[in-house]
C-alpha cells in the first residue's frame, strides 16, 4: 500500500510540474493553497479531537483512545488500526 501512495505522488507531483511550471504565479499558487490545505487539516483534526468524547491529546501520541463500552463491542476477527512497533499480524 505505502509504495503505491508513493507511486501517486510522484506521478501527481510530475503533473502539478507539467501543469504549473516552476517559477510561475500558478506554481506559487499551487504551493500556498497545498500549505493551507495541509494546516487547515491539522486544525480541524485538532478540534475533533478536542470535542471527541472518545479521544484526547494522548490519541495524537501514541494513538490512545477509550474502550468501547457495552453495547458496542469489537470484534475478535477485525485488526486495530495501529499496532506496536515491531509486532507482527
Amino acid at each position: 500500500m505505502g509504495d503505491l501512495v508513493t507511486l501517486i505522488g510522484v506521478l501527481g507531483g510530475g503533473a502539478v510540474l507539467a501543469l504549473f511550471p516552476a517559477k510561475t504565479d500558478l506554481f506559487g499558487a499551487y504551493g500556498i493553497g497545498l500549505g493551507i490545505g495541509f494546516f487547515l487539516y491539522f486544525l480541524v483534526l485538532i478540534f475533533l479531537v478536542g470535542i471527541s468524547k472518545n479521544f484526547d491529546v494522548d490519541w495524537f501520541l501514541d494513538g490512545r483512545r477509550k474502550k468501547p463500552v457495552d453495547p458496542f463491542y469489537i470484534p475478535g476477527e477485525v485488526t486495530g488500526s495501529a499496532r506496536a512497533m515491531g509486532e507482527d499480524n
